[in-house]
């Protein structure tokens, strides 16, 4: 089945419509290409009915560069605009701290921000943190049971040893600039902070400045 010009699909003889209410755009250079559409609802259609127009959403993620700053104002100097440039508007779910670097997901769906931005729903985000000096098994579980930053007790998470330096943190809030202050509360810097998974989302094989479409998974996921 295709999308007709009405945004509808039709079912060979059965009287009904499926309601196209959302679809992925994706890169296809220069000019980009439509990767297929969601069925959201089902209306049945007939000479007395008007099927309402269905809107077209985009998901893309994106590997936020080091140093860009997470915002479309084009007057703060190395804005998102500078290093990712897309067809049509979109915004960033939620924010990444300028010198922290990663995954960033870009859309123009605004449950996909109410979903994933606000911290009661506790949806999950990793992170790929190096620091200054090495870290022992205190420190892990310090981290893991919650520190206090800005007058707060952040909540409890998990923490998995990479190296000596290294370890990944899975998050279900976000404070600001949230891991680099509960290090620096235990006495360490951050050195390198990469989010390399929101909810069922992952970086993967992305490099520094590249973007990728959300396959069907994953855009079905964000909204559960």
């Amino acid at each position: 089945m295709s999308p007709n010009p009405n945004n509808t699909v039709g079912i060979g003889g059965s009287g009904y419509s499926f309601q196209v209410l959302s679809r992925s755009v994706g890169f296809e250079n220069p000019t980009p290409r439509l990767l297929g559409f969601s069925l959201l609802s089902l209306t049945r259609a007939n000479n007395k009915n008007n099927i309402r127009e269905g809107i077209l959403f985009t998901y893309i993620k994106f590997f936020k560069p080091r140093g860009i700053e997470c915002t479309l104002n084009e007057k703060i100097e190395n804005n998102l605009l500078t290093v990712f440039n897309f067809p049509k508007k979109l915004f960033p779910v939620g924010r990444l701290d300028k010198e922290s670097e990663g995954l960033l997901l870009m859309t123009d769906d605004g449950r996909v921000f109410n979903q994933i931005a606000i911290s009661e729903r506790e949806k999950e985000k990793e992170y790929r943190v190096t620091l200054d000096k090495t870290f022992d098994k205190n420190f892990l579980e310090s981290m893991a049971n919650g520190i206090v930053i800005m007058g707060k007790k952040t909540r409890p998470c998990k923490l998995i040893s990479v190296n000596e330096k290294t370890f990944q943190i899975i998050l279900t809030q976000g404070l600001n600039r949230q891991i680099r202050r509960m290090c620096y509360k235990l006495g360490y810097e951050v050195v390198e902070l990469i989010r390399t998974r929101i909810t069922n989302v992952e970086l993967g094989n992305l490099k520094s400045g590249e973007v990728q479409e959300l396959n069907t998974a994953e855009r079905e996921n964000l909204l559960l």
